[in-house]
């Protein structure tokens, strides 16, 4: 796409060129995909042109990508707010108008353009590869915007404050700035559904810190298999479903005011402290439990696997962690003679790898400056909860005292890490965790101590079960080190000593690898 202007005319145009080996094939379907649709939001061909190898288009209007607009105009949080909400609805009626003539024109058909002079938003059609549902967007934003709002007026913001309600802010908030991430825990970790926590860039596990939660939680749950007598879900070894979809059970949050976190989130921050790096506080809306199953060799023997029911997963009201025995092998179909891993092991089924997923949701730094804002023309103070109150909704809790989450939030060296369920809702207020003082604060970490000393280096990379099993350390090493996902020995070169302890594993287990680490392992 280039600028243009024809001469004799003073205004600009846009004009878009065809030059590759089928250029004219594509100029000739962008030509009829543009010319059967009549809509100010949708691209309006002026006129067409040609030679011997150029094809054009000329368009009305100057046309600024999308991002590249918000780029140079740096539009205020409030009214960055607004102007999504405003191409979003101009997208919505383009939609309306396209059904009938043309259908559902999805997302990735479609390139979004803004026209310079007026704000509107110009949609650019491409060819429709495959057609999604279609998300009608007036229900969850509410009603059409003030068009005669002008984007670079110098009163724009006191307008959309005016036209715009609380809750509809905070749905387009939702709706169009949120960011959704999902990331890999532990599968130790028990996930707090509803709750707030920090997620810095370069996440680590370590550095998860729930800082508040709440109460009035709806779930959603859905389990993709078919549940079995007793809650246990049974597959025979051979099956084709055992294969094509690893997900084992999923849990959402249903929020009664689904963004009632923003009504609240200034007042969790003043009263914790926190006044930077706010992108890096999530939401927790969801938590999905997979097993990971290779292929089955050829030769294995016929068998069953059974996998626990979805209640064993819940923990608490809102909680979820993997059970201590999530699943089992058996050459029995009822399930009753139940195989070891060891066993399976020994009779061809292969390991299995569990996996967690964390959904979370979270929102830039600028969104929140521009709620701040917008709660305090309405009337609110942005760091209490009267917002909230005034809307019915229920109220988040604070799970860590604010010097604690100081200290998370600026780590020195020498202070206390924090997991995501260190710290306990019914305890937190009453016993706060005693922080290192004064020279302790400042003293260097001590270095870890190593499984494998530093006079030895790794032996042959084995598989972990071939390892376990040329040292006799039985299956339920076996079993520990799988669900903590070691696939090979190539990894005991990066664990601490503590990190065995943490696992599970006894005394007597520990130092039974440590001996056959020793033996595997060679002298530098």
């Amino acid at each position: 796409m280039y600028s243009a202007k024809i001469y004799g005319s003073e205004s600009q145009m846009t004009f878009a060129l065809f030059q590759e080996s089928n250029a004219k094939e594509d100029w000739t379907e962008y030509i009829l995909r543009h010319s059967n649709v009549r809509h100010p939001n949708i691209l309006q061909i002026f006129g067409v042109a040609r030679s011997a190898s150029v094809y054009a288009v000329l368009a009305h209007n100057e046309l600024s990508p999308y991002k590249h607009f918000l780029e140079i105009h740096c539009l205020s949080p409030i009214m960055n707010v607004y102007m999504h909400y405003r191409w979003a609805m101009e997208e919505d009626d383009a939609q309306h108008y396209m059904d009938p003539i043309i259908g559902y024109v999805p997302p990735h058909a479609q390139t979004l353009w803004i026209d310079r002079c007026s704000g509107r938003l110009c949609i650019e059609l491409a060819p429709i590869l495959f057609a999604g549902p279609y998300l009608d967007m007036t229900d969850t934003l509410g009603r059409n915007p003030d068009y005669s709002i002008e984007f670079d007026h110098p009163n724009a913001e006191h307008k959309v404050i005016a036209c715009l309600e609380v809750d509809q802010y905070h749905a387009i908030c939702t709706s169009m700035l949120m960011r959704i991430r999902e990331i890999s825990i532990p599968v130790s970790m028990e996930v707090n559904l509803g709750a707030i926590a920090r997620l810095p860039s370069g996440y680590q596990s370590s550095e998860l810190l729930e800082i508040a939660c709440i109460d009035a939680l709806g779930l959603y749950g859905r389990v993709d298999k078919q549940i079995v007598d007793g809650g246990w879900t049974r597959f025979y070894c051979r099956s084709s479903e055992l294969q094509e979809d690893n997900v084992l059970c999923q849990w959402s949050i249903k929020l009664p005011h689904q963004w009632c976190w923003l009504s609240q989130a200034h007042h969790i921050f003043k009263t914790l402290d926190i006044v930077s790096d706010h992108d890096s506080y999530v939401t927790v809306r969801g938590v999905r439990f997979e097993l990971e199953i290779p292929p089955l060799p050829t030769h294995t023997r016929e068998g069953y696997l059974f996998v626990c029911p979805p209640k064993d997963f819940q923990t608490g009201p809102h909680s979820f962690r993997w059970p201590d025995s999530p699943w089992y092998w058996s050459l029995d179909p009822t399930g009753m003679d139940v195989l070891s891993a060891w066993q399976a092991l020994r009779l061809g089924f292969p390991p299995i790898t569990i996996n967690t997923t964390l959904f979370t949701s979270s929102w830039d730094t600028a969104v929140y400056g521009g709620l701040s804002q917008f709660h305090s023309a309405k009337g609110f103070d942005p760091e209490s909860q009267d917002l909230a109150l005034h809307l019915g909704e229920p109220l988040y809790c604070l799970v860590a005292p604010p010097a604690f989450v100081r200290a998370q939030g600026h780590p020195r060296s020498g202070e206390v890490e924090c997991s995501f369920t260190d710290v306990a809702v019914e305890t937190a207020a009453a016993n706060p965790p005693e922080l290192p003082t004064g020279g302790d604060a400042l003293s260097p970490r001590q270095p870890p101590v190593m499984l494998m000393p530093e006079s030895l280096v790794p032996g042959p990379s084995l598989f972990i079960e071939e390892f376990c099993s040329m040292y006799d350390l039985g299956e339920e090493v076996l079993a520990r080190f799988q669900a903590h996902r070691f696939k090979r020995t190539n990894g005991f070169a990066f664990v601490e000593l503590a990190d065995l302890t943490k696992m599970g594993f006894l005394t007597g287990e520990i130092a039974e690898i440590k001996a056959a680490i020793s033996t595997w392992a060679k002298r530098t």
